[in-house]
């Protein structure tokens, strides 16, 4: 039994359905709190990973493989994977049957590639109001960086 098995279905949060579309450190580690909760996280990634996959080593420690990230781990404990192209009609759809199951949708994506996407909130609000819509931007959401990849 896999260590999302034990936690999911306990907890404050046991039942919540997460469904994360972020790369890098901040967001996917807030989504790793969710998941000790007792959430369920179905972490989305892009056909070639979350970039910070391949940062290379950490806390540090001697790097060893272009897959070898250590705080890519910790972030990423306690979820499920899946890769979907997001760009692609398909991946649309299926990104769109996951959020239809989703209680929550956490997000680290820029603000055009969003609304380039479909999934900025007031598309997602429409099609599902009840779901709670998160977003993490690397450098806050105004200023001269707001639109800074982060």
């Amino acid at each position: 039994m896999s260590t999302t098995e034990k936690l999911n279905g306990y907890g404050p949060l046991a039942g919540v359905k997460v469904v994360e579309l972020c790369e890098w450190v901040a967001a996917p580690a807030c989504v790793r709190c969710l998941s000790e909760m007792g959430a369920t996280v179905i972490k989305v990634e892009p056909f070639t990973g979350d970039e910070q996959r391949t940062q290379g080593a950490a806390w540090g420690m001697h790097y060893k493989s272009e897959f070898d990230d250590v705080a890519y781990d910790c972030g990423s404990f306690n979820k499920e994977w899946t890769a979907i192209d997001c760009k692609s009609p398909e991946g649309k759809e299926a990104m769109m049957r996951l959020l239809e199951k989703a209680d929550i949708f956490v997000t680290s994506l820029r603000d055009g590639a969003l609304q380039r996407l479909g999934f900025d909130y007031e598309t997602l609000h429409a099609k599902f109001p009840k779901l709670v819509w998160a977003q993490n931007r690397g450098y806050g959401q105004f200023g001269p960086m707001k639109d800074a990849k982060g």
